[in-house]
Order: C-alpha cells, then sequence, then structure tokens
C-alpha cells in the first residue's frame, strides 16, 4: 500500500518535471533570434572582424543614440550623425560589456559570437541586444541602432 502511494507521487513529479521541461522548450522558440537576424548579424561581424568601419557605419541607422547613465532615470540619449559615429566607434569597440566579472571588450564578444544566442534577442522578434549594443529591425532591415556608454 505505501508503495502504490510513493509510485503515484513519483509518476505525478515525473508529469510536473516533463510539463516544465515542454513549456521552456516552448519559451526558448519564442525568444530565438528570426533568420533575417541571425543573416544580418553574420554580415554585422564580418565587417566589425574586418576593421571595415564604413562597412558598419552602413549597417547602421543614424541618428545613431549614444546612451549615458547608469540607471534608466538618469539615462541620456544623445543622438549623433554618421561623422560623429565614425569618430566614437573605436571606442565602442573597447567598451567592456557588463557580461561577466573578467574585463572584457565588445570587440571580443563580436568575435566569440558567430551566432546570436537566444538570450540576445527579444520575444517580440523586433529588436536584439548583444553586450551594450541594441539592434532594431526597421521596414525590412535590421539597423544598428543604440549603444549604452555607461557613465559619461
Amino acid at each position: 500500500m505505501r508503495f502504490k502511494h510513493v509510485w503515484t507521487v513519483f509518476s505525478q513529479v515525473g508529469i510536473i518535471i516533463a510539463l516544465v521541461a515542454c513549456n521552456s522548450s516552448v519559451s526558448a522558440d519564442k525568444t530565438a533570434c528570426p533568420d533575417s537576424a541571425q543573416q544580418y548579424w553574420k554580415k554585422f561581424r564580418t565587417t566589425v572582424l574586418q576593421n571595415n568601419t564604413n562597412g558598419v557605419a552602413d549597417l547602421t541607422q543614424f541618428p545613431f543614440i549614444m546612451s549615458s547613465g547608469i540607471v534608466d532615470e538618469d539615462r541620456r540619449n544623445k543622438p549623433i550623425q554618421r561623422a560623429e559615429f565614425l569618430k566614437q566607434y573605436p571606442h565602442l569597440l573597447t567598451r567592456d560589456p557588463g557580461l561577466s566579472l573578467e574585463p572584457s571588450t565588445m570587440w571580443d564578444l563580436i568575435k566569440s559570437n558567430e551566432r546570436l544566442t537566444a538570450a540576445f534577442c527579444a520575444a517580440d522578434d523586433g529588436q536584439f541586444r548583444v553586450g551594450d549594443w541594441v539592434f532594431q529591425k526597421e521596414s525590412q532591415n535590421w539597423r544598428f541602432v543604440q549603444a549604452y556608454v555607461g557613465e559619461e
């Protein structure tokens, strides 16, 4: 009798675990990066790694937003045009994306991520973020639209 009760409890726990696992896989699919974002990322990443600053600017939306401030309440957004972006871009590559305890750079993050992971993508498929850089789908094209630069 006692064995039957234990078996029933284990069965119920097994069903709950299976349901949670199924729900997790469905949630992961919702935040998976769309193919168009993956294609854009491949082109963007290649352009960055080739040190093609003008090519990166071609894949960027202007005015581009440089955001500073640590918390949202203190956030300052500064729109810049292409000429200023070209001056600021080398600095953006050296910024620490803040994703680990070890110091790093956006260059390192870009170099180490051949593909976008689900963690980079928003559930609405219209935006993804890599470190402190934000990319957004505008009409039919993806664009680099914003960079967080911390306390400036």
